[in-house]
C-alpha cells in the first residue's frame, strides 16, 4: 500500500493514510487485522436511498419517472423515443435509463457494456452506543481487501452492516448457492 498511496498523492493529490498494527484500536474494534489505510474521501451509500434521490432530482427537473413497468421496446421516431410497456407506448423527447445489471435484451447495446456482479449484505440488530463507539470510533466504511471485496459499516441506528461481493461470473442457481 505504500507504492499505491505515493501514486494518489503524486498522480491524482489524493491523499490516504497508512495505518499500522499498533494503531488499529483507534479505527476499528478489532486486533485481526495487520494495518489499515484510511481514506478520508471515500465512503458509502445507501443504493435505495440514492436511487430514490436521483428520482425526486428528476421529477424537480421536470422528467416523468415510470416505476416498475416492464419495457418491451425502445424505438427511436426522429428526435423522440417511444417506450412500449404493457402493450401501451410512452412517448418521450429525452430518455434516461436507469436500471441495474439485469437490464436484458431490450436496451442489447447497454447490456454488453454492464457486468453484473452479486452483493450480498446483512446487519445486526441495533448495538449498543459503547460497542457501536468500540467497533467503528470514527463511524467510517471499511473493507476488507484480503477477502475481495467484503466490506463494513455501521448504519445510522447502529447497527453493523455486512456486505460481501459473490462471484464475478453471471447469477444461476448454482453460482447463487455457492
Amino acid at each position: 500500500y505504500c507504492r499505491e498511496a505515493e501514486l494518489l498523492a503524486r498522480e491524482f493529490a489524493h491523499e490516504i493514510r497508512l495505518v499500522p498494527r499498533s494503531g488499529l484500536r483507534a479505527e476499528i474494534g478489532s486486533d485481526a487485522y495487520y494495518g489499515g489505510v484510511v481514506d478520508e474521501a471515500s465512503g458509502g451509500i445507501n443504493p435505495a436511498r440514492y436511487v430514490a434521490g436521483l428520482a425526486v432530482a428528476a421529477r424537480r427537473a421536470g422528467a416523468t419517472v415510470h416505476e416498475r413497468c416492464t419495457v418491451e421496446r425502445i424505438e427511436r421516431h426522429g428526435a423522440d423515443w417511444r417506450v412500449t410497456s404493457g402493450g401501451n407506448a410512452i412517448a418521450a423527447g429525452e430518455l434516461v435509463m436507469a436500471t441495474s445489471g439485469y437490464t436484458g435484451t431490450v436496451a442489447a447495446a447497454l447490456e454488453r457494456k454492464l457486468v453484473p456482479i452479486g452483493s450480498y449484505v446483512i446487519a445486526t440488530e441495533p448495538l449498543p452506543e459503547a460497542l457501536a463507539r468500540e467497533l467503528s470510533p470514527h463511524g467510517r466504511m471499511m473493507y476488507d481487501s484480503w477477502h475481495f471485496l467484503h466490506y463494513f459499516r455501521l448504519t445510522p441506528d447502529r447497527r453493523l452492516l455486512f456486505g460481501g461481493r459473490a462471484q464475478f461470473v453471471p447469477d444461476t442457481p448454482d453460482t447463487i448457492r455457492d
